[in-house]
């Protein structure tokens, strides 16, 4: 019963339900929440974001403030590319030990 008051349920519409309805309700509450969290984060982000651009006039990287996957803007390296980063860290790990 519980559940039911927190997801909106009245208690008379409750006893009509079956269990499976009940978890059918508590997810696409538990969605709706989840969704609604991450939009208030996001609004906050937001506003801080403008807020220094406006006031303090500060350059802030928008993307990693909202969390988004910086791997998607990254270029692919090449297997010669790869090679010659895998030499140079070892090369710098040599001369610091």
């Amino acid at each position: 019963m519980k559940l039911a008051a927190l997801v909106g349920i009245s208690i008379s519409d409750f006893w009509k339900m079956t269990y499976k309805e009940i978890r059918i309700y508590a997810k696409a509450y538990r969605e709706r929440t989840k969704y609604e969290s991450e939009q208030s984060r996001k609004m906050a982000v937001l506003t801080a974001y403008l807020t220094s651009r406006l006031v303090w006039q500060k350059r802030v990287d928008l993307q990693k403030l909202l969390g988004e996957d910086a791997a998607k803007s990254k270029k692919a390296m090449t297997d010669k590319e790869m090679l010659a980063a895998v030499i140079a860290r070892h090369k710098a790990i040599e001369q610091k030990g």
